[in-house]
């Protein structure tokens, strides 16, 4: 019986992504304008989480669906710009469910095979890059839930002089498009 436990255990523990082919995610890049600044609310993630522990990035997580393991995702279960909704509220605790989905403007789908850690041969991070503006009286108590040990608005600037090798995947390719960092 402990053979079986541990080979189940081990299937469990070495698979690192749910689902054969993409494994979605939303990703939400929260800007907001104070006294004419810029500023864009980010996540250290948590020490303990397998991908990229303890860098900065955007609030974001994977979609959720009704597939098996092991099987294809399905859409059906969640849309992507709820789920995108649902882990800034999540990893932050600003909820943003009162905007309108059509507030979330989608930047772009991300599938390089190199964007993530847990990519294999099978399975792969497929990134649904979201950017929303929020007033600029939103978001003054965020703090780190979930997987995400902190939470903080960074200034354009403070954004450029943090570290590139701090920020988790390819999130600074995100900020280098919308002209966020130099």
């Amino acid at each position: 019986m402990r053979i079986i436990k541990w080979k189940i255990f081990e299937e469990l523990t070495t698979k690192k992504l749910y689902y054969i082919g993409p494994n979605p995610t939303a990703d939400t890049i929260v800007t907001r304008e104070r006294e004419g600044v810029k500023q864009v609310l980010l996540v250290q993630r948590s020490q303990w989480v397998e991908a990229e522990p303890g860098k900065w990035g955007v609030p974001g997580g994977f979609v959720d669906t009704l597939a098996n393991r092991n099987t294809k995702w399905e859409e059906g279960y969640e849309t992507k710009v709820h789920a995108a909704k649902r882990e800034v509220e999540e990893e932050t605790g600003l909820s943003l469910f009162s905007l309108p989905d059509s507030d979330f403007k989608l930047l772009g789908v991300y599938d390089d095979r190199n964007r993530d850690p847990r990519n294999d041969e099978h399975s792969w991070v497929e990134g649904n890059t979201f950017v929303v503006e929020i007033p600029s009286d939103w978001g003054d108590e965020v703090s780190g839930h979930d997987d995400a040990q902190a939470a903080k608005w960074f200034t354009l600037e403070e954004l450029n002089q943090l570290p590139k090798e701090q920020i988790a995947f390819d999130h600074i390719d995100r900020f280098i498009q919308l002209g966020f960092i130099k």
